[in-house]
């Protein structure tokens, strides 16, 4: 229930990724990790995965990473995304995002990455966000 609430709060916040049905997991400072089943409804004719679904899921899982570790008035917008597809996306899909903590208030730039994992932990998806922060000292 709680991991189906948090996601509803998420939805609001990007609303784009109310259009793919996935949970929040597990969210920690620098960390947050979802999962999400294929269903007919994220699904391409190859029976796979939508890419636009992997990208929203992927971005979505990233972008929390890297939000637990941002303080009030910090701020950061996506700028640029790298994705490289392994293999074909089907069935149980699990995103993990490990984002290291900033050792200065002065980056203007933070790169993530995420990793898209099926049921057999075979990497299906690899994205690589880049982020324009502003971060001010508190």
């Amino acid at each position: 229930m709680r991991a189906w609430l948090f996601t509803v709060v998420i939805g609001f916040a990007n609303p784009y990724s109310r259009s793919i049905n996935f949970r929040i997991t597990d969210v920690e400072k620098g960390k947050a990790c979802g999962v999400m089943r294929e269903t007919k409804k994220i699904s391409n004719l190859f029976r796979s995965v939508h890419a636009g679904a992997l990208i929203t899921f992927g971005e979505t899982i990233g972008g929390l990473a890297l939000f637990t570790l941002l303080g009030k008035k910090d701020r950061a917008i996506l700028t640029n995304i790298n994705v490289e597809y392994v293999k074909f996306a089907r069935g149980f899909l699990t995103a993990t995002s490990l984002v290291p903590e900033f050792k200065s208030t002065n980056v203007e730039s933070v790169v993530t990455e995420v990793i898209i994992k099926n049921a057999a932990f075979d990497t299906v998806c690899k994205l690589t966000l880049t982020w324009k922060t502003d971060l001010k000292s508190e």
